[in-house]
């Protein structure tokens, strides 16, 4: 039950995830041997759980509880290694920002969460995609409840912001920092009708303009927010899941982009995309009639100029929602995703095989029971404090379970 009404409060809440389909965790990996996974326990906190030296952590309880009340899945970026931020947005409307410090190796601020207030006073977003290009550096663009995309950025020192991008949008933005070390970002979203559109800034001039948008116009309407990747320089790739529910691609390889190839499937959300190296891509996905997740992977055939597809293969589990899908160096992958039972599984393919099985899963913790020995999740209570400089922080205060 926990997880279909989960399911069924973040549909209703983010215009960012197709009908009743959407993902219950994000994952990130900042380095070899590192995943960081959040997620939503059962009353709208923050969980997180993340892989090291020594497997995944913690054990007991099998989540950390960050806190807070939020109505979005946490979206996290790093910028190097041992650096992770990531944003939510609170069931206030507002966006907030807690991040990794790796000098006293510390989650700050703590126990409260940054508001980035900034110009957006109306406290109406509904989703959050962020990108790094380089150290210092984080490009943040969150969605309102009236179809806008406004856009932040961390400098360094201090966040600056927000702008509108504009527009009437369908779906949740998707920004990339395709090429680390060039000062660019792109951003995705579907329009109102439809449409793949696309705006990207070079360092200096956004691309066409400021708010306004170059149109990727498919051989179908798109229904599904689009998803972005990108193996190397000179290249990007988009995603988008069609009203066929097939899934669509295009692909920019320094001059235009290669109209659409479509993939196949049956699809209500846009599947994950990782690029372990140049040429390679996975994609893992779950069909709209089925509980267990679907899996292909390509090449791009640089002497013939095209992509060369493997089929949708089965990959098992009875799962809830859309899974997620990292790499941390080439030829290693990391599937996530919660089952309907609410348990969170992973599987891996490292070294040349899938483990515990290509159909099997290794199960990481109950999220309908995230924290069973730490407190009682149902004493606590979201409030908004101001600091002493009035900054806004959001956080949750809690008794200790009896």
């Amino acid at each position: 039950m926990f997880v279909k009404a989960l399911v069924g409060v973040l549909a209703a809440t983010q215009q960012a995830c197709a009908a009743s389909n959407v993902p219950l965790i994000s994952a990130n990996s900042w380095g070899n041997g590192r995943i960081d996974v959040f997620g939503v326990a059962a009353n709208g906190s923050i969980l997180h759980k993340y892989h090291g030296p020594d497997g995944f952590e913690p054990l007991n309880p099998p989540f950390e509880n960050f806190l807070g009340k939020v109505i979005s899945t946490p979206t996290s970026v790093s910028w190097r290694e041992n650096r992770l931020d990531y944003f939510v947005v609170g069931t206030n409307g507002s966006l907030y920002n807690r991040f990794w410090n790796a000098d006293d190796s510390s989650w700050q601020p703590w126990p409260y969460h940054e508001v980035l207030k900034g110009s957006n006073e109306g406290k109406d977003f509904v989703s959050v995609s962020a990108a790094s290009w380089g150290s210092g550096r984080l490009d943040i663009v969150g969605m309102t409840k009236n179809g806008s995309y406004l856009h932040m950025y961390y400098d360094g020192s201090n966040f600056q912001g927000w702008e509108t991008f504009g527009g009437n949008f369908s779906s949740a933005p998707y920004i990339i920092a395709p090429w680390k070390g060039q000062q660019r970002f792109d951003v995705f979203g579907l329009s109102s009708n439809g449409t793949l559109v696309h705006n990207y800034f070079d360092g200096s001039n956004y691309k066409p303009g400021y708010a306004q948008w170059e149109a990727l116009p498919g051989p179908v309407k798109m229904t599904s927010a689009p998803v972005a990747s990108s193996w190397g320089a000179s290249d990007l790739d988009a995603w988008a899941v069609g009203e066929d529910g097939q899934l669509y691609h295009t692909y920019w390889r320094g001059s235009d982009y290669d109209g659409f190839e479509f993939l196949g499937g049956n699809f209500t959300s846009t599947p994950r995309v990782v690029h372990w190296g140049a040429n390679r891509t996975d994609i893992i996905g779950q069909f709209a009639n089925e509980t267990q997740y679907r899996y292909k992977y390509g090449y791009f055939n640089t002497i013939e100029g095209f992509w060369q597809w493997s089929d949708w293969a089965p990959k098992g589990g009875d799962f809830a929602s859309q899974p997620v899908v990292v790499s941390w160096q080439e030829g290693n992958l990391h599937i996530l995703g919660v089952g309907n039972d609410g348990v969170l599984y992973w599987q891996m393919y490292w070294p040349g095989q899938w483990l515990p099985s290509a159909t099997g899963y290794y199960p990481l913790g109950n999220m309908s029971n995230p924290f069973p020995s730490t407190e009682s999740r149902d004493d606590q209570q979201e409030k908004d404090v101001e600091t002493s400089n009035g900054q806004i922080v959001m956080g949750s205060s809690f008794k200790q379970g009896l």
